[in-house]
Formats: C-alpha cells, sequence, structure tokens
C-alpha cells in the first residue's frame, strides 16, 4: 500500500510513512461513508469547483482511511432466521417506473444518509434507536424516517440520472474507468487495516461493506452503486455544460452569487483569467548508478537534458511542419506523451488559473512565539512580546545568513540548527510546493511573480515567524499560457522539473465568467433534473422495510 501523502510505500503492518511520518489512518474518514449529498448538489459542486469531469474531489470514491472506529448503531431489527433475512434483503421496497429498489440496496443508501446526517448534526447519538430520535419537533418526524426519505430521493437522483447516460451511450473517461476498477482491490487493503488495527473479526471485502452497511449488503451492492453515481453525475456534468447559455444569464449569475464566489473561491472580477490548453511531456532519462552500498540512484546531467531538448524540438518541428493542428497535436499524445495527467485525456488541461501550473521548492527556518510548542502555537492567544521575541529570533538569523556564505547548503544548516518545523533535519526543504497548498502568507511570498532563486525574506504566519529560502520554481509553462496576449493555437517548448514540454494554447476567459457560466449551466441542470424527478415519482412499501444494524 502506498503512503497517501507522499506516495512512498508503506511498511508492512504498520500505516505510518517511513518516509514523510505521516499516519494514514490520522485525519482521515471512516471508509464507505460518502456524504450522501443529492445529484443536484454534486452537480453544482462539480461545477462551480470547475472539476468538470471528476467530481468534487476527483472522484466519485470514497476515501477509505479511518479513524477510531467506535460506535455502533442501536437501530433494531426483526429477529429473522438467516433466509428470512436474506429472503427480506431481495423485497423490492422502492418503486419508480420499471425501476426497482430491494431492501438489499436500501441499507447503502439509509446508511449513508444517516451518516450525512451525522455530519451535519454533531450531537446525534448513533448508538440510539433512530426511530425514536425526533428530527422535526412540529411535525414528530424521527431521524429514522426523515433518513428514509432522504435514501429514497438519492437512489431516484441516481437511477435516473444513470439512465440517461445509459440511453445517451456515455462512456466514463478512462481514469474514472480505472477507480472502478480498482476499487474492490483498494478495498481489501483496508479489509487488513480493520482487522489488524481494530481487530474487527472480518477479512473479506463483502464483510467490510457489511460493517458499514449492515447484514443484508455486499459488494456488488455498493459497487453497482458507485457505477451508476460515476455514470450519472459525471454524464449529467458534460450535459450541462453543453447547455446554451447568454451572456445576460451569466451576468446576472455573477451578480447574484458575488459574494459567495470572492468568499468560497477566492474569486472576483479581478482575479484574472482561466485557461485551457494541451500538452506532451517528453521526459529527460538520467543514468541509473549503483552506490557504495548497493542502492541505486539516478542522476541526470547536462548531456542528457540536451538530449531530451533535442527530443522535443525535433517532435515540436515535425508537427509544426504537418500544419500543425490541434487534431495532430492529439495524435501525438498517444504516441509521446508521459504526462500521467493527461496522456488518457488528450494532454488536455482545463480550468487553469495562474499559478495553478507552477511548483516551488522553498526552505524556511520556523521560530515559535516565545513558549510556543507545536501542539500550542494556534491553541491560544500569545501575548505581543512572545512574537515580538520571534520576531526579533527570525531576524537575527537573517543577518546571520545574509553576513555568510549566502548559499542554499549555509541556509540549510542554520535550519536544522533553528527551526521549530518537522522539516528542519531536511534543512527546512519543501519541494513540489503547489499554489495554495501553504497557508496565505506563505503561499503568496512563494509565489509572488518576481520571486528568483537565492531570495531571502521574513514571513510572519499563524505559526510564528519563517525565514524564507527561495530554492527553484517550475513555472516556464505557467508564465508562458498566462503571458499577456497569448491567443487560440499558440505553441511552443518549454522545460519543467520532468523534461520538456510542448503546450498548444485553446482559450482563456475570466474567471469569474467561466465560473458564472457553470453555475448558470448548472442552475439550468438543476431544472431540468427537478423536472425529470416530477415526472418519475416513486412509491414505497415501508411495510416491507428491513434496516439491519451497523457495527460503525
Amino acid at each position: 500500500m502506498k503512503c497517501k501523502y507522499c506516495q512512498a510505500e508503506l511498511e508492512s503492518n504498520s500505516s505510518v510513512c517511513p518516509e514523510c511520518g505521516k499516519d494514514n489512518l490520522k485525519d482521515s474518514l471512516k471508509p464507505l461513508k460518502i456524504v450522501a449529498l443529492s445529484l443536484t448538489c454534486v452537480v453544482m459542486l462539480v461545477l462551480l469547483a470547475g472539476m468538470v469531469h471528476y467530481g468534487v474531489t476527483g472522484s466519485f470514491l470514497p476515501n477509505w482511511g479511518t479513524e477510531d472506529p467506535t460506535a455502533s448503531s442501536g437501530t433494531t431489527e426483526p429477529t429473522m432466521s438467516a433466509e428470512e433475512l436474506k429472503a427480506a434483503m431481495d423485497t423490492v421496497v422502492v418503486t419508480m417506473g420499471d425501476h426497482k429498489l430491494t431492501n438489499r440496496q436500501l441499507q447503502l443508501y439509509y446508511w449513508m444518509s444517516v451518516y450525512s446526517y451525522a455530519d451535519t448534526h454533531s450531537n446525534l447519538d448513533l448508538t440510539a434507536d433512530l426511530d425514536t430520535v425526533v428530527h422535526d419537533l412540529a411535525t414528530g418526524q424521527s431521524v429514522e424516517d426523515y433518513c428514509l426519505e432522504e435514501a429514497f430521493k438519492t437512489w431516484q437522483e441516481i437511477v435516473l440520472m444513470a439512465a440517461a447516460a445509459e440511453d445517451a451511450e456515455f462512456e466514463l473517461p478512462a481514469d474514472a474507468q480505472a477507480e472502478l476498477d480498482g476499487m474492490k482491490e483498494e478495498m481489501e487493503q483496508y479489509v487488513y487495516m480493520y482487522a489488524y488495527y481494530y481487530g474487527y473479526d472480518i477479512s473479506t471485502v463483502d464483510e467490510l461493506v457489511q460493517l458499514q452497511f449492515g447484514a443484508g449488503c455486499d459488494y456488488d451492492t455498493y459497487f453497482n452503486y458507485a457505477k451508476d453515481f460515476y455514470m450519472g453525475a459525471m454524464y449529467w456534468a458534460d450535459m450541462a455544460l453543453e447547455l446554451p447559455v447568454t451572456d445576460e444569464q451569466i451576468d446576472q449569475y455573477f451578480a447574484e452569487n458575488a459574494e459567495d464566489m470572492k468568499t468560497n473561491l477566492g474569486i472576483d472580477k479581478d482575479f484574472g483569467n482561466m485557461a485551457d490548453f494541451r500538452n506532451i511531456l517528453i521526459p529527460v532519462e538520467g543514468t541509473e548508478v549503483e552506490n557504495e552500498d548497493g542502492t541505486k540512484t539516478t542522476t541526470v546531467t547536462e548531456a542528457d537534458w540536451e538530449e531530451c531538448r533535442q527530443k522535443a524540438q525535433a517532435l515540436y518541428d515535425s508537427w509544426l511542419a504537418a500544419g500543425g493542428t490541434e487534431e495532430a497535436f492529439i495524435a501525438l499524445v498517444g504516441e509521446h506523451s508521459k504526462d500521467d495527467k493527461t496522456k488518457d485525456n488528450e494532454g488536455l488541461y482545463e480550468d487553469q488559473f495562474k499559478g495553478s501550473l507552477a511548483e516551488v521548492d522553498v526552505r524556511h527556518i520556523l521560530i515559535f512565539p516565545e513558549g510556543a510548542t507545536s501542539s500550542t502555537v494556534t491553541s491560544k492567544e500569545w501575548p505581543q512580546e512572545a512574537w515580538d521575541y520571534a520576531e526579533k529570533k527570525a531576524q537575527e538569523i537573517l543577518d546571520e545568513y545574509l553576513a555568510g556564505e549566502q548559499t542554499e547548503a549555509a541556509f540549510g544548516e542554520l535550519a536544522k540548527a533553528n527551526s521549530a518545523d518537522g522539516n528542519a533535519s531536511k534543512g527546512g526543504l519543501y519541494e513540489d510546493v503547489t499554489y495554495g497548498y501553504m497557508v496565505e502568507a506563505f503561499n503568496d511570498w512563494c509565489f509572488d511573480e518576481s520571486r528568483e532563486p537565492g531570495h531571502t525574506g521574513i514571513v510572519k504566519t499563524e505559526y510564528g515567524y519563517h525565514v524564507m529560502y527561495f530554492v527553484h520554481a517550475d513555472n516556464e509553462a505557467d508564465r508562458w499560457i498566462f503571458a499577456e496576449g497569448r491567443e487560440p493555437g499558440n505553441s511552443t517548448v518549454v522545460k519543467s522539473d520532468d523534461g520538456y514540454e510542448l503546450l498548444y494554447f485553446i482559450t482563456a476567459e475570466p474567471a469569474w465568467y467561466r465560473y458564472s457560466r457553470y453555475g448558470a449551466q448548472g442552475d439550468m441542470g438543476e431544472e431540468m433534473l427537478d423536472a425529470l424527478k416530477e415526472a418519475n415519482p416513486y412509491t414505497a412499501d415501508y411495510d416491507k422495510i428491513v434496516i439491519t444494524d451497523v457495527s460503525l
């Protein structure tokens, strides 16, 4: 299994990464507990997040990490034999035209609805009988009945959207299909973790699913849910983006949502453009060298870089000579590109903003306010004197650096001796930092357009004062894409940390306009879905419903 933070291989029987030291089980979501948003909300979030094809988080599958699972539901089920329970699970309890929902499928939808409810009602006791916990004081509706209704609605939306996708002969993108194909293998890894770390007596994926959704559920039920979820949500998002929308509708959407867009996305009319382009990555190939201790490292020489540049330039020149069309560029992607992010997507990057393509390497030395520790620095108020101490010490360290050799290595040694950050042993080095990953002041210093290798400075954040050293920026593609006057059809070759890239520019437009267009189209898609639901009502047979207990 790989670390979800740095992708290093985890050691057997351990969730703590040997490389970055992070616990893969800490601060994670419980497996399978997807927040049961209505698909209307999903479509809106997909559109408004600008992640049109891949959902809100890049995946509609769950996060399989886990906290310590100690809670268990107090919902009770009728006393049944194994045969009676099996028969009950196959009983149809909700009907919508030709579509049927059985008790087996209901377990999954119901418990996801409960988990979603618990996320927004922190005082909910999951060990209680939810049929006796009141949701609506005015009507006396119980939490169980409310969550059942939400489960029915979610099922209705997923089924209708998946059916529409099937009618349109929609095919999932290759990466989404790959996630579905690899879902069982990923779940098998967490079967072991649940058994090893928390002592659950499970050994199969079916038992993992039953742990979360009750005795009646199984892996096939969950897989079919995930498949329909993928198909329906992705198709509906793609379909909505094809809906015609006028500039007047876009302006109106922005006027009505400008405050939320600024608060939630940081976007206003001064934000800048968002761009679409295609790329082909020709990676630099180094030479593998065996060390004295038997380990092997790859060394990249200037000659290796020059060979890579020549390959990229030759490919670029041949493409130009053949007409330099976008169609021809797409054909070359499949033959030559090694960019894992886009090689299966015709080299396409969409909805990129300035800075989103850049990665920087930076070193820093963190000085806490006097008396603070890593566990207390952000959890309590520190007096001005404590902050003054940190500022003074940070300035003294920077002055010491400036009075010395002023090399990256010298800064790294100062970091080892003085930094309170966990990466002090690495000389305060952060590599491949992406825009928005660090806290705001730290991020803004790193991504200042004037930043050059060797630049130093002092930045204050909620964690203390940071003495900064700028190492390197991999941002040639970012600079070219967002250069003033860039026009559709422009192309070039640029150097990146991984090799040389051929770039083909498609289009750019103001971010506020693009997001407002997505939002307006999302509203239209929501109205279409509401009409579809109204035309396809469901009926439930409550007398036949059986809800099984869960163990989490």
